[in-house]
């Protein structure tokens, strides 16, 4: 569909879903990588739903759809929780390192947890979602006014948790737009530290 549904900015996934990467995402998800997730579609045996992704993909109409969905805190994996709060740990110690800049931080805290998806729709029917991708991409989130008012003259990142692991990711703040890069799609924290 080519246009992010939150922010109407060009979808930074339809560009790089093409017959050839849809062959490699679901070669790597068929040998236990990362990849596509094949949804469970009625009628379908995951085989046919396979060659639908590929048939669609092949003729140009195999689309993608982002979701940010905004996640409780009560809604969190235990084990996501205990995975952003083991790394919070880590951090609270007094630096963090964003990219190529080190950092002296201090009351490090939690302000909103995501889980990010990138669905695949093949003749309007969810035929999957891609759980990462090789190359990273530039997601843009519009925050409401809390949130900003919460992150303003803070230093904000964003933890990533996927299988299992934890990885911090620097972001930017922009005209009340959360910006960061990804190539995994999973459970995600923005995370707010007193610099």
């Amino acid at each position: 569909n080519g246009v992010c549904f939150v922010c109407g900015a060009a979808n930074p996934i339809a560009s790089t879903v093409t017959a050839a990467t849809v062959d490699d995402l679901v070669s790597a998800a068929a040998s236990g990588g990362e990849g596509i997730k094949v949804a469970e579609v009625t009628g379908k045996t995951e085989e046919e739903v396979v060659a639908m992704i590929k048939e669609a993909a092949a003729n140009g109409t195999l689309t993608t759809k982002n979701e940010v969905v905004e996640i409780t805190e009560a809604n969190v994996p235990a084990e996501d929780k205990q995975s952003i709060s083991t790394e919070i740990g880590k951090i609270e110690s007094g630096t963090i390192t964003l990219g190529n800049t080190t950092l002296d931080v201090e009351n490090v805290e939690v302000k909103q947890y995501l889980d990010l998806s990138v669905m695949l729709v093949a003749s309007g029917t969810n035929v999957g979602s891609i759980t990462a991708t090789g190359e990273a991409v530039e997601f843009k989130i519009p925050l409401d006014s809390g949130l900003l008012a919460d992150l303003t003259g803070k230093v904000v990142f964003v933890l990533r948790i996927h299988d299992d692991e934890v990885d911090v990711l620097p972001a930017a703040l922009e005209n009340g737009i959360l910006i960061f890069t990804t190539n995994k799609f999973s459970t995600y924290a923005i995370v707010a530290a007193d610099p």
